[in-house]
């Protein structure tokens, strides 16, 4: 999962607040033609939406902009981001194309899987003679483990202070 604008913030701009646009939920700005359309979940998704991660990251704006969210999916379905390279020259051509490639229309024309967007940029880290050092999360896996979380009532009603006290 690449898009992580599943929290809501009232100080975000309307390209970053994560809402609900024809069934499907997401942040906006980083949300793939297929998925404005409503289609199923897949790879796919994620790879757009990584592409638009690393676009965001590398040039302080997301990969389509707009005054309204109209126009930003208007954006997302009918046109090309400008290329990286012309809000910062010194990024690398073969990054800016991996990212081109993640953010393509046509989800068939996109990397086959994250494992191969992953493999392009370490090439690309490899050539710049970059050290490249993959880590892996260990799994942990805990038995016979309770979280409590506590919560705030944002109800008016005193009654359901209870349910705050930890969950």
């Amino acid at each position: 999962v690449a898009d992580f604008g599943i929290a809501k913030s009232l100080l975000d701009t309307h390209t970053r607040l994560t809402g609900d646009l024809r069934g499907t939920t997401g942040t906006l700005a980083f949300m793939g033609p297929q998925q404005l359309a409503g289609q199923k979940g897949a790879q796919a998704n994620d790879i757009y939406a990584l592409g638009a991660t690393l676009y965001d990251l590398l040039t302080g704006k997301p990969p389509f902009r707009g005054e309204y969210d109209q126009a930003i999916v208007y954006s997302i379905l009918h046109e090309t981001p400008d290329p990286v390279s012309i809000i910062r020259p010194e990024i690398a051509a073969d990054l800016e194309q991996i990212i081109a490639r993640a953010l393509i229309k046509d989800a068939e024309m996109r990397y086959g899987s994250v494992t191969e967007l992953l493999q392009a940029v370490e090439n690309v880290q490899t050539k710049k003679g970059v050290s490249v050092r993959r880590t892996v999360p260990e799994i942990v896996t805990w038995e016979n483990t309770v979280v409590v979380l506590d919560f705030t009532n944002i109800t008016a009603n005193p009654a359901d202070d209870w349910l705050a006290g930890g969950i």
